[in-house]
């Protein structure tokens, strides 16, 4: 690739002192040599998706820039949450210390097997919403409409600003 392409990544955490890992994932990205960070969102608490027994998660996005291909930034991106702390297990709605999500590159859609762009949560997460219409509030997502319009109807109920 030869142009530089716009990424938004979300950050998640919501174990050992989550605005810490958040924050720390953020100075990672700052100085993560094959993208150029550009801003994140404010940090929103947030009640966690699929098991609500479980602690608040801290989350936020990131605008960057990258050369990566998608499956070359989402490999460097589970590289990064491993060496933050992540442990995968089969349980996609577990706790967990880090969470980075590739939720756009520029206006690709990608479906494959470990990639699926623009990330397939994104209309139903609020605090994504939240964060991307903060960073971006002209952004058009492919296949799915403007942040505006999604910002305009979506239900913010349980997210509180840090």
């Amino acid at each position: 690739m030869s142009r530089s392409v716009r990424v938004f990544i979300g950050i998640g955490s919501n174990l050992s002192q989550p605005s810490t890992q958040v924050l720390r994932a953020i100075e990672i990205l700052k100085d993560f040599p094959p993208c150029q960070y550009i801003k994140h969102a404010q940090l929103l608490q947030t009640k966690p998706l699929g098991d609500r027994s479980q602690p608040d998660y801290v989350n936020t996005v990131v605008e960057m820039l990258t050369f990566l291909s998608p499956q070359q930034l989402l490999d460097e991106l589970l590289t990064l949450e491993a060496r933050q702390g992540r442990v995968r297990g089969n349980n996609k709605w577990a706790s967990r210390i880090i969470d980075l999500d590739l939720l756009l590159y520029g206006d690709e859609c990608v479906e494959s097997p470990h990639l699926v762009l623009p990330h397939p949560g994104i209309s139903q997460r609020g605090f994504v919403i939240h964060s991307l219409y903060e960073l971006e509030p002209n952004l058009v997502i492919p296949g799915v409409g403007s942040i505006k319009s999604l910002f305009e109807n979506a239900d913010f109920e349980g997210i509180m600003s840090l």
